[in-house]
């Protein structure tokens, strides 16, 4: 059956993974240090700034974001004005989340032979915006809504195109039991970014 040219179908797609954890607390100033001492493989950036969103890209020991409303690349080289950071490819994703004068850090490594099975849910959650041709990007992408709002992507995206986040989501089952008494029942315990995927997301595709 054909579908309407409007009509988006999205996979929601169940796997199982190994998968383990590693997990601490770093001052502001010592972020990046820990990122250079954990050896963390080249990935893509998603970045909560104190005044914006900005995604980028983790290479060489560099975290280079882009700043959407002023057509600016950055190699970021302070955590001061960073409230969240998650450095992220299909293996693992480090994350970090600022609470006073220190981050909560975590990496979850996928594909461990000695991690705990997950059952994980992959959804795809659209990017702000579509593809616009402004000016000299470098190599990025501008993401534009039509109320202004900008979002620079770390690539190529053709002319009205889109993208999408795949978010993975890691499924914990508890069994029915009597003592402690509780009916069969599960919850999301934990989730990470996992790559950059063309948007609308068709099925089958």
């Amino acid at each position: 059956m054909n579908r309407p040219n409007n009509e988006i179908c999205i996979n929601l797609k169940l796997d199982e993974y190994l998968s383990k954890v590693e997990v601490g607390s770093v001052s502001v100033d010592g972020l990046f240090e820990l990122i250079r001492k954990k050896s963390l493989p080249s990935g893509y950036v998603y970045a909560i700034m104190d005044d914006s969103v900005c995604l980028g890209i983790y290479e060489d020991e560099k975290v280079t974001i882009g700043r959407g409303q002023e057509q600016l690349i950055e190699v970021l080289d302070t955590a001061e004005y960073i409230l969240e950071l998650r450095i992220f490819n299909t293996q693992q994703e480090f994350r970090a989340i600022r609470t006073d004068h220190e981050f909560k850090w975590r990496i979850r490594h996928d594909n461990e032979k000695d991690g705990e099975r997950f059952v994980c849910l992959d959804e795809p959650h659209k990017l702000w915006g579509k593809s616009k041709k402004i000016g000299k990007t470098n190599g990025w992408s501008i993401l534009q809504e039509d109320r202004g709002t900008r979002l620079y992507f770390p690539g190529y995206i053709q002319e009205f195109g889109g993208k999408a986040i795949l978010l993975r989501q890691y499924i914990t089952f508890h069994e029915w039991s009597l003592e402690p008494q509780q009916a069969f029942h599960y919850d999301f315990s934990d989730e990470r970014l996992v790559a950059f995927v063309d948007w609308p997301v068709l099925e089958g595709k």
